[in-house]
């Protein structure tokens, strides 16, 4: 009984809702968004009860570390903290 209302639910929603979406791509230009995003290493979300914290390991490059014959490589940490609701406040560090 269940699975024949999930069903018919599922075969109504596209009856009711009507809308065709369909993904669409864009390109981003903005070139420091770009650098940032594709240096992403590792992101992590935490959620507490009123705040979520995000955490977001950026790659600095090869030989960012500015030693003699090293390629190591130095990290940048973003911070993003959101409060929940309609009217958030959020900050980034």
């Amino acid at each position: 009984m269940k699975y024949l209302f999930l069903v018919a639910l599922f075969l109504h929603s596209p009856l009711t809702f009507g809308q065709n979406l369909k993904p669409q791509v864009a390109q981003v230009k903005d070139k420091s968004l770009v650098k940032v995003l594709s240096s992403v290493e590792s992101f992590k979300t935490f959620h507490a009860d009123e705040l979520v914290v995000s955490v977001v390991l950026v790659s600095n490059g090869s030989g960012s570390v500015q030693l003699a014959e090293s390629d190591e490589v130095s990290y940048s940490i973003i911070l993003s903290v959101s409060e929940y609701g309609e009217a958030q406040l959020s900050k980034l560090y």
